[in-house]
């Protein structure tokens, strides 16, 4: 079983939500984690790059808020920050079993075009998983994407 619950507000040029999500315990197949094999995206609460909101036993809960700098910039850009917290129970799969792992990031999205839209991303997961020597791992990952529309 998965559920999810989000709650978002905006005031002006910020905007802001919190979400949480649960899924039950199981035996079953991925000791009940959900399968999500295209990358599809039923949850509100992952991070950039941590989807352990659907393995078994999870509770996640996600704060995220965007600011749209268009006034102040004269230029159409947005800055957001996001921090996703995940207690993997003991009841799931050996990768992340009883970690509480963390994901903190942000994005600075400018949109220089009508075709040109670029964007600088951080994000820092913690206790992602664990490594093959047996302990929790985490790293500092930075990203400029850069999308034009042919």
């Amino acid at each position: 079983d998965y559920w999810g619950v989000k709650l978002g507000a905006s005031a002006g040029a910020l905007s802001a939500f919190i979400a949480y999500s649960q899924t039950g315990e199981s035996d079953g197949f991925m000791n009940g984690g959900i399968l999500t094999p295209w990358g599809g995206m039923p949850a509100f609460t992952q991070g950039m790059v941590t989807r352990h909101q659907f393995f078994a036993d999870t509770d996640s809960w996600k704060i995220a808020a965007t600011y749209n700098l268009d006034s102040m910039l004269d230029a159409d850009v947005k800055a957001s920050a996001f921090y996703t917290e995940f207690d993997v129970g003991e009841n799931s799969s050996d990768y992340a079993k009883g970690l509480r792992s963390t994901e903190p990031g942000f994005d600075i999205e400018y949109q220089a075009t009508k075709d040109l839209n670029i964007k600088f991303r951080g994000n820092f997961p913690n206790k992602f998983g664990y490594s093959s020597a047996g302990d929790p791992f985490d790293w500092d990952e930075y990203r400029l994407i850069a999308n034009y529309n042919f």
